[in-house]
Parts: structure tokens; sequence; C-alpha cells
């Protein structure tokens, strides 16, 4: 990997030594907020944040000017451990289930973007993982809805 490592970009592939973070800036009518995801390094791994550079005005855009889809998620993480890729593909989410069209696009914005930079690594392919992440501060969906309005349990004969 180091070899053709020379062909990325500078600080478009940086080693995460500590901790590093995610951001989501929510907007909305009620709120106005930022959503952290704090990322530790707590084994003997190298972890490495990929695709560091954001385009100038739109975080979430795609970092290759060839692609048609112009959606990029919120971090991709790549994890090194004996040889082994792990792609962590993470994308904020204020409410998990919203907007699940545009999800799905980020999330495989992600992924073509990482089957792309680590095949220009001439990584092997059965040496990789991928691992999608969504982390939401709220779910939004009936059955919860319904545990936390539900006192007591009904019960039916």
């Amino acid at each position: 990997m180091n070899n053709a490592k020379a062909l990325i970009k500078k600080n478009d592939l940086i080693k995460i030594e500590n901790s590093t973070y995610l951001d989501e800036h929510i907007k909305n009518k009620d709120m106005n907020v930022v959503m952290r995801l704090n990322i530790n390094v707590i084994s003997a791994i190298d972890l490495y944040k990929a695709f560091c550079i954001e385009k100038k005005g739109n975080g979430e855009s795609s970092r290759i000017a060839f692609f048609l889809l112009d959606n990029f998620p919120d971090g991709i993480f790549i994890e090194v451990d004996d040889g082994l890729f792990n792609c962590h593909i993470f994308e904020l989410k204020f409410t998990g289930s919203r907007d699940l069209k545009h999800l799905t696009k980020q999330l495989f914005s992600g992924y073509v973007h990482c089957k792309t930079l680590l095949s220009v690594l001439d990584i092997e392919p059965t040496k990789i993982n991928f691992f999608f992440n969504v982390v939401c501060a709220q779910e939004n969906n009936k059955q919860t809805e319904y545990n936390l309005k539900a006192n007591a349990r009904k019960v039916i004969s």
C-alpha cells in the first residue's frame, strides 16, 4: 500500500493516531445543532480517514470528478489489520428512517469511492470488507412510537 500511496493526493488519506470525529450539521425548523461522532483508536490497528479533502461549498459531493452520482457519506475510514482492509462508511442522520433514497445513494457512493481507492492502491479484492454505519440521534418508526406511548400492555383474549 505504501508504494501506491504516492498516487493519492496529499492529505486525502490521513492516518489517525488517537482519535478523530465526524460532524453533521442539523438544521430544521425546531433546531440548529451539530451532531458529533467521536472515533477512537483503541487497538494496534492502522486506521486511515479517506477522502479528507472536501469540495468547496459542498462537503457531501463526490470526490471523483467522472461520477454521475454526486453524493458522499459523512466519513470513510479504512482499517488495516493483519493484511485485511475493513472499509467503514459512516453516515450521520438525526432521524434514521428519513429520506432513505438519499441515504442509499450516499452509502453506495462511499462503496464506489472505496472500491476505486483500493483498486488504485492495488489491494486484493478478497482482502476487503465493507461496513455500512448509519448513526442516528432518533428513530422514526411506529414500533418505537408505540413503545414510548404505551403505559400498559393490552391483553386481547
